[in-house]
């Protein structure tokens, strides 16, 4: 049995809390970067393909890595989940929204945002009368 990887899928992509560095040192033989950005690494050399779709990526030109398109999304859904219209569900009332107000919101990672961000989204709050901030809840 050998105790190797042989292929690493990286799902953070290019942004503030990735982990292109560590990918930098091509822990695997191939190395796959999907779903956490929907665009290109820009890891040349190291990442080796994306996985994608059409609708996501239309133009496989754009991206250093290869692409492998996937047949339909390129993010996957619990087949399992019920999904409506959202009339009778998807009220603000049943998220705990006020009726009349502006909703910001931002349902990326917590710790995706910082000081500098949060800051910029109060001052536009401020400019904004009646209006507020809907962060995701989960970790």
């Amino acid at each position: 049995l050998d105790d190797h990887i042989d292929v690493l899928i990286d799902y953070d992509g290019a942004h503030d809390y990735n982990s292109l560095r560590m990918l930098s040192w091509r822990p695997a033989p191939v190395v796959i970067t999907w779903l956490g950005f929907a665009g290109t690494s820009g890891a040349l050399g190291y990442v080796d393909y994306i996985l994608a779709d059409r609708v996501v990526l239309p133009d496989p030109s754009v991206v250093s890595e290869r692409v492998l398109y996937l047949p339909d999304s390129y993010q996957p859904q619990d087949p399992e989940q019920e999904i409506d219209d959202g009339s009778d569900t998807i009220t603000r009332e049943a998220f705990g929204l006020p009726e009349r107000v502006a909703v910001f919101v931002c349902f990326n990672r917590n710790n995706k945002i910082d000081p500098v961000v949060f800051d910029m989204w109060l001052r536009i709050m401020r400019r904004v009368h009646d209006s507020v901030l809907w962060l995701y809840g989960g970790g």
